[in-house]
């Protein structure tokens, strides 16, 4: 059942501040891509005073300011709007320090490089002649980046393409990825293979917390078996750190390590438009976020060992029967938190990025027995995978309710039993069955 057997309130609201060693996730209205999804995503009274932080050229300013020893932050060689863009020619091109890279400052992804007068896509699709590649360059100018996915962060931000180094030959492992909430680093994302996929974030990731450790976390399928510690992973937690606390909210922070510093790359605040498919394994992560942000624990307890305890905490079982009442071995797990087991409890009934999720009549039984148990060492909730076409019933296991010896002794029909214990004896010594 874990490690530790934690105590908690079943309360949804947040009226102290406390170590995090109580914390049980009862609500997914409780978690960060929840409340993105809800509150963030259309927003513009949220997102208007956060458009300085996404801003990619402007940003540099704030992280300059900060004056962070070892933190590397790209030059900015040029910057276009509007009223200049079209005189950024061919000529204007080759002109620039080479090699450097373009991206526009108020939106998400076309990043390409120019090195020995060529133009070379690293994401997007400026490929082509040179008059097709101003033609893109004038049609992201012109994006409105906000109304694809209502991330009204972005809609303040000046419209403008940016020149800057390309410190590529400095960086010796893709972006990593440090989430934050309330000046507070807790996990970090990186990748399998530190040689793969620079400037490129499609390939295998794993989480760690700032101690390194390997945590069982993840946002896609896969994940890492096992990671190397770069040599320099107390700078660049030190780094990440010292940004955090100049930041507000839940965030990303992207940092790509390099061989005697770390450079800044960007921040986000939305990571993949708080997508409703899209959120951390486990939940409680996700929780993790949310709760240290708005207060349910103190940023200063969200400490390496506890992130991992929260995330790789198994106090809670579920166990599945099947319709004559056999265990269901795959399906009977332990997890760390309410949502987490209530979501795989359910799974044959409603997905978990259902909008009406929480509200589902099985989730809410699930959940009113993982209250029962909330209290007991023994967290153990009972479902039949019968129950496929209707709501299922869960019955609850706590250490109020296992029975003892003499209880189950006490229901023996004692006649019966002697009986078949002889009967059972006589064959056994004629040889029989």
């Amino acid at each position: 059942l874990g490690p530790h057997l934690r105590r908690g309130s079943s309360s949804n609201h947040f009226d102290e501040t406390t170590d995090g060693t109580d914390y049980i996730l009862w609500s997914k209205d409780n978690t960060y891509f929840e409340m993105c999804r809800r509150h963030y995503i259309g927003n513009h009274t949220w997102g208007a005073h956060l458009a300085k932080y996404v801003d990619k050229a402007g940003v540099k300013n704030i992280v300059e300011a900060m004056n962070i020893d070892g933190l590397k932050i790209p030059k900015t060689l040029a910057l276009y709007n509007k009223e200049n863009i079209s005189s950024f020619s061919l000529e204007t091109m080759k002109q620039i320090p080479q090699p450097y890279i373009i991206k526009p400052t108020h939106l998400a992804g076309s990043v390409h490089r120019v090195k020995d007068d060529t133009l070379e896509s690293i994401k997007g699709d400026w490929e082509g002649t040179w008059e097709e590649t101003h033609e893109s360059l004038m049609n992201d100018m012109n994006l409105e980046f906000s109304s694809w996915h209502d991330e009204m962060q972005y809609k303040d931000v000046p419209h403008q393409i940016m020149m800057e180094e390309d410190v590529s030959n400095e960086m010796k492992q893709d972006v990593s990825y440090w989430y934050t909430s309330n000046g507070r680093p807790l996990f970090v994302s990186i990748q399998c293979s530190p040689t793969v996929g620079l400037l490129g974030t499609g390939q295998d990731r794993a989480f760690v917390n700032l101690n390194f450790q390997l945590l069982n976390l993840r946002l896609s399928k896969k994940k890492c078996p096992e990671l190397v510690r770069p040599r320099n992973w107390e700078k660049q937690v030190e780094i990440a750190t010292a940004l955090a606390k100049g930041v507000p909210g839940i965030l990303r922070i992207d940092l790509y390590p390099g061989e005697n510093s770390v450079i800044f790359s960007e921040l986000t605040y939305t990571t993949q438009y708080c997508h409703p498919s899209f959120g951390f394994h486990p939940r409680v992560a996700d929780g993790l976020l949310h709760a240290i942000q708005y207060g349910a624990i103190d940023p200063e307890a969200a400490t390496p060992a506890l992130v991992k305890s929260i995330i790789h905490d198994r106090s809670w079982v579920l166990v599945q029967f099947d319709d004559v009442s056999r265990l269901v071995t795959p399906n009977s797990r332990a997890f760390p938190s309410p949502v987490d087991l209530c979501e795989n409890g359910n799974s044959n009934h409603i997905q978990y990025d259902h909008p009406k999720w929480q509200d589902n009549d099985g989730v809410k039984k699930c959940l009113h027995a993982a209250k029962e148990v909330a209290s007991s060492p023994l967290r153990c909730i009972a479902v039949s995978s019968s129950d496929t076409h209707s709501s299922p019933s869960f019955k609850v296991f706590s250490d109020e309710k296992v029975p003892t010896f003499s209880t189950v002794m006490g229901h023996v029909d004692w006649g019966r039993a002697i009986t078949l214990l002889v009967l059972a004896a006589i064959l056994s010594f004629m040889g029989v069955g």
